[in-house]
């Protein structure tokens, strides 16, 4: 289907939610789901109706996690049986009231609760309602030179990829409070130094060796890709470690970032994740068909959670669960306030969503302030390089063309970068008349570029 330039806004998204619960296989039987949206207003903004956000939240969480273990027909359901569902919803109540401290701990920290409920309605919508072609256009975040991710991926139910999608959502920013720690630290001695010397210990935390099992197992999954090797019984699917992802993830890993965080909670918390085979030629004697399909399911959703704030790791293709997280997170720019302006005038800001396809990206972000429009450009345009930076993969031979404009409201100033296909490692950014960022080669194919999309305005 054709896009239209579209507004987003939480009318928009809310709007969506009420009629996809009638053909979402993890939605349509729950009652208490169709229950909680009698309450959501959709003329009134979420951060204006926090209460049943959160209620919205544990439901869709829930719901998705039951249709997930329901689906694996390899284990025995029992459908009162949440092991581990209701303790990951206890920590998110828990996480509800500290973030209240995590905005005094870095003066530019926003939402990071309705933000999860918001990029879970966001990118719904725009695999549903655009021309991406819906979740089975989706494909595996891992490319094997044998297409054998791709074979299995292809494989997966929508209903499950849909499921994949709303706990990935919802989860990614579960591992916030940890990363904050440091930042909190800093803050608690610049302000007690001031009464002299009342040595001040830090907070500080360490996994026991013990414990290390569990985040080196969660390593090892989300690092490795599935790989064929035919035998007699079935059992031809081994999951094969890629040690320069890995060591990417353990630099995340030592740095607390909240991605890792958050997959972790996940892996440890909930039984679901804690069933995840791994199966190398050196541990057993492979993978089934099954077993190799609910690996790569669970190994999506934890790889995803992880790696969307680590700029080492590209993505080589867009329609793909680990880049769309981070795409959609980008997005959503509309009714986040930060601490700075609470007390001030709310910074405005638009997200309008031109083109959205798999090949085809193309966005616009408007904000009123001025003064820091050009920094967070320039920030923004250098996430977009970092995690689409000259990957190659194999067969790879789709071109993606990625486009966002920054317009600053009540100004003439406007920026605008274009990132082509990371195999071609072409990219330009401007803000106003300054060339922040571009690549030596970049203008003589700009007018190649312009066919695709309008040419750009600089003013």
């Amino acid at each position: 289907m054709p896009d239209k330039p579209i507004k987003i806004s939480d009318n928009l998204l809310i709007r969506h939610l009420k009629t996809r619960v009638h053909d979402t296989n993890f939605m349509r039987r729950s009652v208490q789901l169709r229950n909680t949206l009698t309450h959501l207003h959709k003329d009134i903004p979420l951060l204006k109706q926090t209460e049943v956000c959160y209620e919205l939240w544990e439901v869709l969480f829930k719901e998705a996690m039951l249709y997930l273990r329901r689906s694996d027909k390899r284990e025995f359901f029992c459908a009162d049986d949440t092991i581990g569902e209701d303790t990951l919803i206890e920590y998110f109540k828990e996480w509800v009231h500290f973030e209240d401290l995590l905005y005094a701990s870095y003066k530019f920290y926003r939402d990071h609760t309705i933000h999860t409920l918001r990029i879970y309605l966001l990118g719904d919508f725009c695999l549903t309602k655009t021309s991406f072609g819906g979740f089975d256009n989706l494909v595996s975040s891992v490319t094997s030179p044998a297409g054998e991710e791709d074979d299995i991926f292809k494989r997966i139910p929508k209903g499950i990829k849909e499921a994949m999608w709303c706990v990935i959502a919802l989860s990614h920013d579960l591992g916030e409070p940890i990363s904050r720690i440091n930042e909190i630290n800093a803050k608690i001695r610049r302000m007690v130094k001031n009464f002299g010397e009342l040595g001040v210990q830090d907070f500080t935390f360490g996994f026991p060796p013990l414990s290390r099992a569990i985040p080196s197992r969660l390593l090892e999954i989300i690092s490795s890709r599935i790989t064929r090797k035919p035998s007699e019984d079935g059992s031809q699917y081994y999951a094969h470690k890629q040690p320069k992802f890995e060591i990417k993830f353990v630099k995340s890993f030592e740095s607390y970032n909240h991605g890792l965080m958050s997959a972790l909670l996940l892996y440890r918390t909930l039984l679901y994740f804690l069933e995840t085979d791994f199966v190398n030629e050196t541990t057993g004697s492979g993978m089934k068909d099954k077993d190799a399909e609910n690996f790569v399911i669970r190994r999506e959703m934890l790889r995803a959670v992880a790696c969307h704030d680590i700029t080492e790791l590209y993505h080589v293709r867009t329609n793909q669960l680990a880049m769309l997280l981070i795409l959609f997170d980008e997005l959503q720019e509309w009714d986040r306030p930060v601490p700075k302006n609470l007390f001030t005038n709310i910074q405005r800001s638009e997200v309008i969503l031109r083109k959205f396809s798999a090949e085809r990206i193309f966005f616009t972000i408007k904000f009123d302030d001025v003064k820091e429009a050009e920094n967070y450009f320039k920030f923004k345009a250098q996430r977009f390089i970092s995690f689409l930076h000259y990957g190659t993969a194999p067969n790879q031979d789709r071109r993606i063309l990625i486009r966002f404009d920054f317009e600053v409201i009540k100004s003439d100033r406007k920026g605008i970068f274009i990132h082509r296909s990371p195999r071609k490692k072409d990219f330009l950014a401007y803000f106003g008349k300054k060339s922040i960022i571009r690549t030596p080669k970049f203008q003589k194919k700009l007018r190649k570029l312009q066919r695709s999309f309008p040419k750009p305005t600089i003013k």
